[in-house]
């Protein structure tokens, strides 16, 4: 009928109408056949008009998000993803970054802050599940208490805090110690980041400073003691961090095996010392690079990592251009061989709360959602302490299934308690895929 009315504007309702009548014939034979849709992808079956019914869009198998097995997730991140969250959903399955154009067309990314498990938190900071209704008995991140960390880059102190909770939350009778450092001096710190306020209702730097020192005198069931250090330069540990936090210091609570060395050291999202929210340029690669180059090689020529453990963590976005970083290629060769990566975590916030990924010296933080945390241990016969190699096994990957290439490999992503991080199988990739097409609020 529109067609029609269309024809007779076009052609003058007095006219002839034979024009019309042939233009109509030729419309007909280009309409495909009924029954025959030129893109099923994105339409409905004849017949049916659920969108519901509708198939999901083939994509591409070999759109990976990572090329090795060695991915892995919070239980609670893949358990919300499966339950129908699209934040999580992207976190762990990344379909902008891996080029999967039908699902991004349909289902489209949303805020971090939609996440249920963000929405709903209130008071006290949680590491739980899905609505609080599971708490695990591991802490996140991979951290295995009593152990010895240090943070380097945090500019407003959020993830320290996250760690420090973490710490006390899950520690047993042996407290552990960590050294949180920023780049900046302290004056600066808090002109820029002391408007933001944590779930106790103080900024991050002061929730550090009351664990810390006298702090911890005040809370005698502590499992964590901290200390802040600042204008700490992640690539000259040795000159910037305070005497007696170095390692073999008497201030700090150390491995026990060679000398007070720390179990772990983070970093998250290294970039150059640049002005007010500049950072991560696409024109500064290289500069970063050789910083991440830097902060390895000094790292482990400087003896700040334990000889039996230890291990390097580093977050960094997988998005272009951040990808082409090569984040695990630049870590094993500046390292010398001696580095090797144990895996690569999916980033949530909302697992380690008030962490908020900011920009150097602003307060305004980032899209994270394709942010992965990479782990690097010492590679296997080393021969790194008195000649024996490797003897105790790594924090983050001790009790992991790591085969995530085995179709036999079933994991149980919203129950039980054996792991906290799980690895990201293939399946679980198509799954999440395929609940979060079938939604009604698909596209």
């Amino acid at each position: 009928k529109i067609v029609n009315q269309l024809l007779d504007r076009k052609m003058g309702k007095g006219r002839d109408r034979s024009r019309s009548a042939k233009r109509r014939k030729t419309l007909v034979k280009l309409a495909p056949p009924e029954g025959k849709e030129s893109d099923a992808s994105c339409r409905t079956p004849p017949g049916d008009t659920s969108a519901r019914a509708r198939p999901p869009p083939a994509h591409d198998p070999v759109h990976r998000r990572i090329s090795s097995a060695l991915l892995q997730a919070h239980r609670a991140t893949a358990a919300c993803a499966i339950g129908g969250c699209v934040a999580c959903a992207y976190k762990i399955c990344a379909f902008d970054v891996c080029l999967d154009r039908a699902f991004v067309s349909r289902v489209p990314n949303v805020r971090p802050e939609m996440c249920p498990r963000i929405r709903g938190r209130t008071g006290a900071a949680r590491v739980d599940g899905p609505e609080g209704k599971r708490v695990p008995r591991r802490p996140p991140l991979g951290l295995r208490p009593p152990c010895a960390m240090l943070t380097v880059g945090d500019g407003d102190f959020s993830y320290s805090v996250a760690v420090a909770r973490c710490l006390d939350r899950f520690g047993g009778r042996q407290a552990s110690f960590l050294l949180a450092t920023s780049y900046e001096p302290e004056n600066t710190v808090r002109a820029v980041y002391d408007a933001g306020t944590t779930a106790t209702g103080g900024t991050p730097l002061e929730e550090l400073t009351k664990r810390g020192g006298g702090g911890n005198a005040a809370r005698p069931s502590s499992r964590v003691d901290v200390e802040v250090a600042f204008g700490v330069d992640a690539t000259d540990l040795e000159k910037t961090v305070p005497r007696r936090f170095r390692s073999g210091g008497t201030a700090g609570q150390g491995c026990s095996c060679c000398g007070g060395r720390y179990h772990r050291i983070d970093w998250n999202f290294p970039c150059t010392a640049v002005a007010s929210g500049k950072d991560g340029q696409l024109g500064a690669r290289d500069e970063d690079v050789r910083l991440v180059a830097d902060f390895v090689a000094g790292t482990l020529d400087g003896g700040w990592l334990c000889l039996r453990s230890g291990e390097l963590h580093l977050a960094h976005k997988t998005k272009p251009p951040y990808g082409a970083w090569d984040i695990a290629g630049t870590v094993e060769e500046a390292s010398g061989g001696r580095l090797e990566r144990r895996g690569a975590t999916v980033l949530d916030r909302a697992v380690i709360p008030p962490y908020v990924p900011r920009k150097a010296l602003d307060r305004k933080s980032f899209p994270s959602h394709d942010a992965l945390v990479y782990s690097f241990g010492w590679r296997k016969g080393a021969n790194v302490l008195r000649g024996e190699g490797v003897a105790e096994g790594p924090t983050i990957q001790a009790d992991l299934v790591t085969d995530n290439s085995n179709a036999e490999v079933v994991v149980d992503y919203e129950h039980g308690d054996d792991h906290e991080i799980l690895p990201v199988t293939d399946a679980l990739l198509e799954r999440i895929r395929r609940i979060h097409l079938q939604l009604p609020f698909s596209r």
